[in-house]
């Protein structure tokens, strides 16, 4: 994932596992750092709630055939929605 907040871009690997009727979602940081959280789809929406360490966290993602299109936002962000991009090697995403 390529993502773009106030202090700069970031990228990350964004694991996802079916769990019933929703889906776990892990986000590990170059750094090694890893946030975990959890999502449901509704049509051609997966929507996520995730951890921080000390917060939380809401993304929504347009899934489209090879990639997920996020708007992503944190408690005090002061209304700010962030941005996300996640590939799947050119495959197509199966959530």
């Amino acid at each position: 994932c390529i993502g773009v907040q106030p202090s700069g871009s970031y990228t990350a690997h964004l694991k996802i596992e079916a769990e019933g009727d929703t889906f776990a979602l892990t986000w590990t940081l170059p750094t090694g750092e890893q946030y975990p959280g959890i999502g449901i789809v509704t049509g051609n929406v997966l929507s996520v709630i995730y951890t921080t360490g000390d917060s939380v966290g809401l993304v929504s993602y347009t899934i489209t055939n090879t990639t997920l299109a996020g708007r992503w936002t944190v408690p005090g962000a002061m209304g700010v929605v962030m941005t996300e991009t996640c590939t799947v090697g050119g495959l197509p995403v199966q959530v």
